[in-house]
């Protein structure tokens, strides 16, 4: 459904909630005691009435008002957060870590059962409430109040947490493992050129994270993380001599 009006922004979140919880169109159809054929037509829009809506928001253990206040935070640009909530963030790795993937579009369920932690999650949740950046509105509600885009690179202390995480990564990242893809190669570019594969660096890894996106109801046990690294630095011919 067109996220961009009122009915795909309530589907939208309803398939959210769902993934909280852990359930299936399988699931919804046997608590309403309908076919998950129907269930399938409800959430791509079709015979959806307020009654219909109630049913599936009972279902996720929400109330109609939860229901709305999600919905509107659906394609909602974010306000930037400040440089002192980055500083927060910075202070705190794992709430950075957990407030990248709700970012990421990971619900707080999805988090603990990925990274096994069932028992620290709901203190971390607090701590991002505490600094300004979600709101906890219900059991199985968190609403992002602050955004960041996480590929860009302006000067704050989020990027420079970032720079040493990648110098760390590059330092460790093991060449000689048959499992580690990697590609070096220089290249000759014009300036245009060298713009265009700018242009192709951020569609790969904004395919890459489409792809995650895509997965991101699948189990921990059927998916493998991936540090991914792209760049490109002008090179002089000098230093391209000693060695490509």
């Amino acid at each position: 459904m067109d996220i961009s009006t009122p009915a795909g922004r309530l589907v939208s979140a309803l398939k959210q909630q769902l993934r909280l919880k852990g359930l299936h169109y399988r699931d919804v159809a046997s608590r309403l005691k309908i076919s998950e054929r129907t269930v399938k037509r409800y959430f791509s829009g079709k015979g959806l009435t307020l009654e219909v809506l109630q049913q599936l928001a009972d279902v996720v253990e929400l109330d109609m008002l939860s229901l709305v206040i999600l919905a509107q935070q659906q394609n909602v640009e974010l306000p930037e957060m400040t440089r002192q909530q980055q500083a927060a963030l910075r202070r705190s790795g794992l709430a950075l870590a957990i407030y990248y993937f709700l970012n990421f579009g990971m619900t707080p369920a999805q988090i603990a059962r990925e990274f096994d932690l069932q028992g620290q999650i709901d203190a971390v949740l607090q701590k991002l409430e505490s600094f300004g950046l979600i709101h906890r509105f219900s059991p199985n509600g968190v609403k992002l109040l602050a955004g960041r885009s996480f590929g860009d690179r302006s000067p704050d202390h989020l990027t420079e947490h970032k720079i040493a995480s990648t110098r760390r990564f590059l330092t460790e990242m093991d060449l000689e493992n048959p499992n580690c893809q990697w590609l070096y190669q220089a290249v000759r570019l014009s300036h245009a050129s060298a713009l265009r594969l700018e242009q192709i660096m951020k569609r790969f890894v904004l395919d890459a994270a489409a792809m995650t996106r895509s997965e991101i109801d699948l189990p921990p046990d059927e998916t493998q993380w991936y540090r991914l690294f792209v760049g490109a630095e002008p090179l002089t011919r000098k230093k391209l001599l000693r060695g490509t």
